[in-house]
This record gives C-alpha cells, structure tokens and sequence, in this order.
C-alpha cells in the first residue's frame, strides 16, 4: 500500500528528528529504495554507506521533503531547520554570485546586524580553513575543494536542528578534509546539529558517526547498522566497520 506520508506527528518522540517506517521509493518501474527504517535522534550524528546506485542520495532527498515519499511513512519532527549539502558543487552555488555571497544566500532577507554577524562568522571559518582571498571570487575561479568547502560554509554560520550531507568533502586533500571533521563535531557539540551523513569513507564516518547504515544495492536496504559506544576509539570503530561493510561490498577499503 502506497502512502505519500511526510508525517509530522503530535505523538512523535521528542528525542527524534527524524524516523522512516518500511520507506520505500521507484522511479518509473525501477525499484530505488525498500523497506526503509531509519532514525535521526537530536544530536546524532549518523552516517550511511552502500554501493553507487543503491538509493542513498534518494533518501536523503526523500528526508529533506525534495522528493515526497512514496511507500511506507517518513515522520519529522515539529519545527526543525534543515539544511542540504548537495554532492556536486554546481547544485550549491550560484555561478553569478561571488563566494561570500553564495555563503549567505539563504539569509538574504536578513537585516544588517544579523547579516553582519553572518559574514563574521563566515570570515571566521574561511580564516579557519585557509581559504584567505575567495571572498570575491565567482564558483568558476574556485577549485572543487574550495567550492565544496564554500558550501559547507553556508550552512555552518547559524544554526540548524539537522543536516544532510551527501559526500560533502570528497573534493577535499587530507589536510582540509581533517580540518572539516574537526569543524563539523566542533558544531555538532555546540549547537546539538544532528547530522546525517552519506559518504563513502570509512575512516570519516567512524571518526564522526554515533551510528551508521549500511545500505544494500539497488533496490536500496538497510542490512546493517552499527552502533559505536562512546569508549570506542577512531581505529576500533574503523576496524569495525570495515568488517560489517566488506562483507556486503567486496571491495571497498578501510581508509
């Protein structure tokens, strides 16, 4: 039975943001998503993982209201901010507008004093992240790393209640890539942001995840999903992971 159900439900538990039940998603004939069951709980911060093809971009999609869902229920919390980080760079910035520009494009009805706190912000994490002089400069004078840290940027200047991030740094070297992990547990702590994260990464999810989701290929379905303890250090974690994961992808590696 089909039920296009983006509920948001007085009974919902107040500790969730978000829950699927049995979620399922096709395009056209092609079966995309099944049997889906998922939560986000407040200040999680959660990964997924699985095969190119088998549905991840979908569900987070699904979950961020983009695409209504088609089978089963997705149940959202009440009244929470959310934000997207798009996997290409192309769908997160404006190629006529500059860099800090793109950075507050969704506050652009803000008045002067809360946007010149958001550029201080933005200053702040640029000086961060070692991206001195792209202020000024447009998506087309910027390299992929740059654009994707850009992008991460824009949603780390205020606060949301949840992120979806679908393969966000892949651009990234090693040195900015590490820098971007410590950035996002660093919000993920202040604010209590709960995070849902797609990536291919073993190491970056067991170096920021709670918990992750292993997902089947196409058509997409959770067979596994690990939970770390907060004793659990980065190489356990990893190792772990690993383990469950290598089991249903042949050859996928550890870093």
């Amino acid at each position: 039975m089909k039920s296009n159900s983006n509920k948001k439900n007085e009974d919902f538990d107040s500790k969730l943001l978000v829950k699927t039940n049995n979620l399922g998603f096709s395009y056209s004939s092609k079966k995309i998503l099944t049997s889906i069951n998922l939560e986000v709980g407040k200040g999680e911060i959660v990964g997924i993982i699985g095969s190119n093809g088998s549905g991840k971009t979908t569900l987070l999609k699904i979950i961020a209201g983009i695409i209504k869902c088609e089978e089963g229920s997705l149940s959202v919390n009440n009244n929470i901010k959310k934000g997207f980080i798009f996997q290409t760079t192309d769908q997160n910035l404006l190629p006529w507008k500059n860099a800090i520009d793109n950075i507050l494009l969704p506050f652009c009805k803000s008045q002067n004093d809360e946007r010149n706190i958001l550029i201080s912000r933005a200053q702040s994490l640029i000086d961060d992240l070692n991206l001195n002089g792209v202020n000024n400069k447009y998506p087309n004078q910027l390299s992929g790393g740059q654009k994707q840290l850009i992008s991460l940027i824009r949603f780390l200047i205020s606060k949301y209640d949840l992120l979806l991030i679908d393969e966000g740094w892949s651009m990234l070297d090693i040195i900015q890539r590490e820098n971007i992990l410590n950035l996002i547990i660093r919000i993920n702590n202040e604010n209590a942001t709960s995070i849902l994260i797609v990536s291919h990464n073993l190491r970056d999810l067991a170096y920021l995840c709670n918990r992750v989701y292993l997902i089947s290929n196409a058509p997409g379905k959770i067979v596994e999903h690990v939970v770390f303890s907060k004793e659990d250090n980065v190489t356990f974690k990893n190792e772990l992971l690993w383990q469950k994961a290598s089991m249903i992808f042949p050859n996928i590696t550890k870093d």
